[in-house]
This record gives C-alpha cells, structure tokens and sequence, in this order.
C-alpha cells in the first residue's frame, strides 16, 4: 500500500501505528496550505526575513536564500511552525497572487496568469458614480485604478473609455487619462470648448517589454482613430509593480465644470 495519498501527498495512518497524530496534523497542515490556495507573489525572488507562519509563494526563476534557492522552480514554498517547506504543484492547480490581484494556473510545467489562457481580457475597474471639478484651475484626479504589478505582462494593454460632462462655453476644459498617477505620462489629454458632452476612449500597450508603453497621440479625441501630423505618446512606467491610473479634468476657468459621468478601464493580458 502507498505510504500517502497520490494528488496532495498526506501521509497515511499505517496499522499499528504509533503517535498517529503526528500523521493526521501532517495531512491537515497540507490541507491547509492546497485548499483555497492564495499565494502572496510569484515574483519575488529574495526570500523573505521575517515571513509569517502560513506564509505561501510561487517560487519564480532566480530566486534567492538559504532555503529558496535550494527549491524547484513553481514550487509552492510553505512556512509554518518555523521552518519552509516545498510543495510541488501538479497541472491545474489554481491559486490566487495577492500582490498581482489575478489568478493563475499551473500547466504542468509554469504557472501562468489565468487571463492569458483564457485569452488575457477582464475589466479592471468601471464606475457610473459622478464625480465633479469646479472651483478651481489645477489639475484634479477624478478617478485612481490600480493597476496590479505584472498583470499587463510584456505585450498587454489597457483601454481606457470615460464619459464626461462639461460647461459648454469657450473656455477649455481638458479631460487627461495619465499612467504613473498625476504626474505620470498623459495618454489622452484632450481640449473641449463648444461642447456639453464627451465620451473618450484612449489604450495604453507595453511593447515587448513591462516598463515601456505606446498609445496614439495624447490629443487625439473620439478615441483616437484620427490622423494627426504628431507623434505617438511613449512611456517607461515599470508596469511589473503595481501603477495607478489617473483619469483627471482641467479648468481654465473655475467658474466652470467638468464632471467624470462614469468609465471603463479594460486590461488586456499579453505575455
């Protein structure tokens, strides 16, 4: 007879055996880290100092430490009772990454993000909630999405739609979607006068690499299918962390109004 189990390898009670529990907590601490298994990154490569008991990572390529890097890479590494210990995944294991916010699945021989099998869209935010600018002339944040480390990949994208509001006078109001937070790289920043209503749209896409993006000419309005004597928007904002996106609004006269009827941030995953 097998000595454990086939799938998740728990330990058996053998007949006559002594000190039975020590089996049964073995095969409940395993149980415990396998079922509903949420792991806190799959790409931290130096093992951590001070991890706390239950502790789960998805061991990625080059990683570091006394006990990581003795371990397989994908390997589930597991702390508890003071010590790591080295789980192998088997092919469809499912596991949530918290510092990526995403699912991903193990194939057998990687684990990859779920949305890249699935063929890599999901919404990533969306809002119909007003929110309004008046009252002043600086740049204001109306909306903020974070967009989780690693969950663009090297070759995804982010589309951004908004539907907007504004005082339809000749005074400039400028309607921006930003990567990297208020300060961030535009790519829409968009002048409207004569108008009382917009609906925008703008994509952001990695090209080939998680710390640059592409995206048509930051001026360009409905959507940007126009063609325009100006250049294309570039960006080196490190996607593999976490960036927030910032959809914002500009007055130039606060007597004026622009408001942020609602909006839709899609992330399409491309490896």
């Amino acid at each position: 007879m097998n000595q454990q189990t086939t799938r998740l390898q728990m330990p058996f009670l053998q007949s006559g055996q002594a000190q039975k529990h020590i089996s049964v907590n073995e095969s409940l601490l395993r149980l415990d880290a396998l079922v509903q298994l949420a792991a806190l990154s799959m790409t931290m490569t130096t093992q951590p100092a001070s991890p706390s008991d239950g502790d789960i990572y998805i061991l990625p390529s080059g990683k570091t430490g006394a006990d990581w890097g003795a371990m397989a890479n994908g390997a589930l590494a597991y702390y508890r009772d003071g010590a790591w210990e080295s789980l192998a995944p088997r092919e469809g294991y499912v596991a949530h990454v918290a510092d990526a916010d995403q699912i991903a699945i193990y194939s057998g021989a990687a684990w990859q993000p779920l949305l890249a099998a699935l063929g890599g869209w999901r919404v990533l935010a969306q809002s119909s909630v007003a929110a309004s600018l008046t009252g002043s002339t600086a740049e204001t944040t109306l909306a903020t999405i974070s967009v989780p480390g690693g969950a663009m990949g090297a070759n995804g994208r982010l589309r951004v739609t908004a539907l907007w509001s504004v005082t339809n006078n000749a005074n400039n109001k400028t309607l921006r979607a930003r990567l990297g937070g208020l300060s961030g790289t535009a790519f829409q920043s968009v002048v409207l006068t004569a108008s009382a209503s917009f609906r925008s749209q703008c994509e952001i896409a990695n090209r080939n690499n998680q710390a640059s993006q592409v995206g048509a000419n930051a001026s360009l309005g409905g959507g940007g299918w126009s063609a325009t004597g100006a250049a294309v928007t570039t960006a080196t904002i490190n996607t593999a962390s976490a960036a927030n996106l910032v959809i914002s609004g500009q007055l130039a006269n606060a007597g004026d109004s622009i408001v942020l009827e609602g909006y839709l941030v899609e992330l399409v995953y491309g490896a």
